[in-house]
């Protein structure tokens, strides 16, 4: 009987377990053969050291109890983790995680059980490397020289934004030192940021917020008012952020705008730092697209833009399918990336080897590396390879947005361009934002992990202080009465590569139409 996929998209379930652990005869025997080498590689190492534990001492009573002892509480682990929500499962469509990919969890494992540290390469022989090269990756699928740009992994994007903040703050006080150095970042930007100059001790009134326009994307407009505004204060903006995959929406700022008006804003052929937090929607730039793929004529924009930006924000525990956790900070250029460092007189440290005294991190692990590593060597970060997956989550958003808007009365889909994130509102006509909130409030509930029922989606409150613009654009479609100072949304991320295959039974679109429906309570 001929499979209903196409034989390329067949190709990539090769690099997933599967929803039913389809793929798990060759993954179980693919885990013991690397169990059984890692074995047999320490009873190979310097076997003339002789053994530590005998059969006999295998025997003793002591060591048989606390043997059983182990099994028993590691089966309880085991049986309790299987309670778990099922992220995996295409009927999870909540936060920003999914299925993990086979290459990621392999490349994982091997790392785990050889545990080196990545601070430096007395500690980490091969580790480093691995990192090394996993970064060199993830900078040509965004476009920039292996030869000149750097970066290290990180334990997820909280921290990577950390570290562009802690460089940007170093290369702007040696530079300008007669002057305040500012912190520019949009409305929909990450809670990372106020996290960081809380930590770096930098006060309040030099975080400015740049607004959003009716897209709820960073407005370049406002950006160009804020540093003429700073140009009159005497000040200057130490760094400015973009984002690339909103928090809420996925939604991608106008990262080639705001390089036009940076260039403006130039001194000495010098721009501002500009940083994309690109943890989300960085992986986007796997898909590559091309000039005539007009539904992706944003993100080629965007990527474009990519070319004159200072560093980069990248999570592969989000859309490379990754185990957690796993962050990258990325500079185009060395000099950036060198900006500030700190040594351990512990340590011995190679500069172009090393990324130790470069860190905010001081011990890190090489599974994120080497993870990243495997998928991009097995899977690729290509337009063939991980790209394909991404367009197929793509093309799921907007699938399901017909079919919401098909069979669901009184259903709002938030449009915010090219995105794998569907943001959800039900709404009466001329109905208060009150009861629109409250009604979102209530589906939430009915599809949250705690409810257990056939789908488990997220929400995000849409704050009129951040959103104004793109509040009174999506509401004015259902007339509502702005009697609230947010906007609640359903959030469902649909990250699952397996959502539209067309050999399994369950047709999920279909099925949560029916029980949002049933749920909002709609004829």
């Amino acid at each position: 009987m001929e499979s209903k996929c196409d034989s390329k998209d067949i190709a990539l379930k090769s690099f997933f377990l599967g929803p039913m652990a389809e793929n798990g005869d060759f993954v179980t025997a693919w885990l013991n053969e690397i169990l059984a080498s890692w074995i047999h590689w320490r009873r190979e190492l310097n076997p003339e050291d002789g053994r530590a534990i005998s059969e006999e001492d295998k025997n003793v009573t002591e060591f048989m109890e606390k043997r059983s002892i182990f099994h028993d509480a590691m089966l309880e682990l085991n049986q309790r983790y299987e309670s778990e929500i099922s992220t995996h499962s295409p009927r999870y469509m909540g936060h920003m995680l999914s299925e993990i990919s086979l290459p990621a969890i392999m490349g994982h494992w091997i790392a785990l059980l050889h545990n080196p540290n990545n601070v430096a390469s007395e500690v980490s022989r091969v580790g480093i490397q691995i990192e090394k090269e996993a970064i060199e990756d993830l900078v040509k699928m965004v476009g920039w020289s292996p030869k000149e740009a750097m970066g290290h992994f990180t334990s997820g994007g909280s921290v990577a934004n950390f570290e562009a903040l802690f460089r940007a703050r170093e290369w702007f006080k040696k530079r300008h030192t007669e002057k305040e150095g500012v912190v520019l970042v949009p409305r929909n930007r990450h809670y990372s940021w106020f996290k960081a100059c809380k930590l770096m001790g930098i006060e309040e009134s030099s975080l400015w917020q740049i607004d959003l326009d009716h897209e709820g994307k960073l407005d370049p407009a406002d950006l160009e008012r804020k540093l003429a505004q700073l140009e009159i204060q005497g000040k200057r903006a130490m760094i400015v952020v973009s984002v690339m995959g909103t928090t809420e929406l996925g939604s991608l700022d106008p990262v080639h705008e705001v390089n036009r008006v940076l260039k403006k804003y130039s001194n000495s052929n010098e721009t501002p730092w500009h940083h994309v937090d690109a943890a989300y929607g960085g992986f986007f730039c796997s898909i590559q697209p091309k000039a005539e793929e007009v539904e992706f004529s944003e993100l080629k924009k965007v990527m474009e833009g990519l070319s004159a930006v200072q560093s980069m924000t990248l999570d592969p525990h989000k859309l490379a399918y990754v185990p957690y956790s796993c962050g990258a900070f990325i500079c185009r250029e060395k000099p950036h990336y060198y900006a500030t460092q700190t040594a351990a007189p512990y340590l011995e440290n190679t500069t172009e080897v090393d990324r130790g005294v470069f860190t905010l991190e001081g011990s890190r692990s090489a599974t994120g590396p080497s993870a990243t590593w495997l998928s991009a060597r097995v899977m690729g970060f290509h337009a063939d390879g991980l790209g394909r997956v991404l367009k197929k989550t793509v093309s799921s958003q907007k699938e399901f947005e017909s079919e919401i808007k098909l069979k669901v009365p009184d259903a709002y889909v938030l449009d915010v361009g090219m995105t794998n994130i569907l943001g959800l509102v039900i709404a009466k006509k001329g109905e208060p934002l009150s009861v629109t909130n409250q009604r979102t409030k209530a589906l939430y509930q009915a599809f949250s992990p705690q409810a257990r029922g056939p789908f488990i989606v997220s929400k995000t409150i849409l704050k009129k202080a951040d959103y104004g613009k793109f509040i009174q654009t999506v509401s004015s479609e259902w007339s509502s009465v702005l009697d609230q100072e947010e906007l609640y949304v359903l959030r469902l991320c649909l990250m699952n590569p397996f959502l539209m295959s067309k050999e399994m039974n369950g047709k999920f679109f279909h099925e949560f139409c029916v029980e949002i429906k049933k749920a909002a309570q709609l004829s």
